[in-house]
């Protein structure tokens, strides 16, 4: 009986072959943003629009120039940020990104998605960033 890490690790290099030489599927973003518009509040509201789903993408917003306070790897092959832009800053997860940390000071632009999260107790506003590329 095959395993399920077998599963994934074959249908990960299946995958892998068919999209050798594809460009990045292109993201349609709703906003480009600043870092201090994506808010708890702002979080809240867009946490009501869900479920989402294939008739109701979750929104992508833009942010550019943004400076990486701190980053550091967790998990397996995730980023997680501390970010900084103009007197504003948040924290940012970006799964599967781990081998792309700019380190720390360096100066991203980003497409995310606001997403609320809950750390012991405390609710707060989180990045959930699916693109990342040092800035210029």
């Amino acid at each position: 009986m095959p395993s399920l890490d077998g599963f994934r690790r074959d249908f990960a290099a299946e995958a892998a072959r068919q999209l050798v030489g594809q460009p990045p599927r292109a993201l349609e973003v709703d906003a480009e943003v600043a870092l201090g518009d994506l808010s708890l509040p702002v979080a809240e509201e867009l946490a009501r629009l869900a479920p989402y789903g294939a008739a109701n993408r979750e929104p992508l917003f833009a942010l550019a120039g943004v400076t990486a306070l701190a980053t550091r790897l967790v998990g397996k092959g995730h980023l997680q940020l501390t970010l900084d832009h103009a007197g504003a800053t948040s924290e940012a997860i970006a799964f599967g990104l781990g081998d792309q940390d700019p380190g720390p000071g360096a100066r991203v632009d980003l497409i995310a998605t606001a997403e609320l999260d809950t750390f012991r107790g405390a609710r707060r506003a989180r990045l959930k960033v699916s693109r990342l590329a040092r800035a210029g």
